[in-house]
């Protein structure tokens, strides 16, 4: 067989080691002339312009077949045994994670104390590959995919934490999580707000006093949480932590706090209900408008829902659990 490892810089350098058998490399456009076949043992350097230079072979700063799968074993024995202690955390409302592929038309709440018929149904997603080789995922390619889930209950603080791969800002907005809208009662929404190059992100709740009124709280991450097109395709960690004792409300990415804001008025509480993970359900309001549409055009891998405030501690640590590059 032919094992051959590359390292690439975001500058457009590289090297390539061939550390067993045979391969071609081609740098730059293809032309005659301008290939050359590399053998055991043989390491070339490649500079953004496409010259190609000798350098020393390390085959050991690679890491080989053998010691990654034993690495990624590892680390999803890791994941595993951390999401095995949310589960039993009996403030956890929901834990999807995403495990029920590649056939499965629901998804299973696995939480201890899960509300019961919490299991979330999929709507038009499609079983897609997640985070590591064999991690399952959703992925949404059109405007109707979602998936619906009900949870019920009233909430004083929530984290809400999820993985997700974004392939494009294509509406105004990008659902993560949204409830139904019902007169009478309350419901949030978490979401991606589009900027003029990438997104930032918002928590929302919403006391509703009469039809067609409600007293609306939003909560605007900044600076920008999406770059845009140099992170489509790549798996990102969005948490939100509802703090009322602090009163405030924290976003974070990846781990790491990049936005903390004071609560509006003070506490009060919270409710999901009927809700959409990855859409929102159809707002008559919005019909004809540009908040119409609030589809994930992208995949999503995992989904907690936690009826307490996590640390920043507790996220960066469920970031790590589950980031299998880490």
């Amino acid at each position: 067989g032919t094992e051959f490892a590359v390292d690439v810089s975001p500058d457009g350098t590289g090297e390539v080691h061939v550390l067993d058998g045979e391969v071609v490399l081609i740098p730059g456009a293809e032309e005659e002339g301008s290939s050359e076949h590399l053998h055991k043992g043989d390491a070339r350097s490649i500079d953004s312009g496409g010259s190609v230079s000798n350098v020393a072979p390390d085959p050991g700063r690679f890491t080989g077949p053998d010691a990654f799968r034993k690495r990624l074993a590892e680390r999803v024995a890791a994941w595993r045994h951390h999401l095995d202690g949310l589960r039993a955390d009996p403030a956890t409302v929901a834990l999807y994670d995403f495990s029920d592929g590649p056939w499965g038309a629901s998804l299973h709440n696995s939480a201890r104390a899960a509300p019961p018929h919490s299991d979330a149904s999929i709507v038009g997603c499609t079983w897609a590959s997640g985070r590591w080789q064999g991690k399952s995922a959703l992925a949404f390619t059109n405007p109707s995919c979602r998936i619906r889930t009900v949870l019920p209950g009233e909430f004083n603080d929530l984290t809400l934490a999820t993985w997700v791969k974004i392939d494009g800002i294509n509406n105004k907005m990008v659902s993560l999580l949204s409830s139904e809208t019902t007169r009478g009662s309350e419901s949030l929404f978490w979401a991606l707000q589009s900027m003029d190059v990438g997104a930032s992100v918002v928590f929302s709740d919403t006391v509703y006093n009469g039809p067609g009124k409600g007293d609306r709280r939003h909560y605007f991450g900044e600076p920008r949480v999406f770059w845009g097109a140099p992170e489509r395709g790549t798996w990102i960690h969005f948490a939100v932590i509802v703090d009322s004792a602090n009163r405030t409300v924290t976003h974070l990415r990846d781990g790491e706090v990049y936005s903390v804001i004071p609560m509006s008025d003070g506490p009060r509480p919270m409710k999901i209900g009927v809700a959409d993970i990855g859409n929102w359900p159809f707002k008559a309001w919005a019909e004809g408008t540009e908040w119409e549409l609030r589809d994930l055009s992208g995949a999503i891998g995992e989904f907690l829902v936690s009826s307490r405030p996590f640390t920043v501690s507790e996220v960066s640590a469920l970031y790590r659990a589950g980031n299998p590059e880490h």
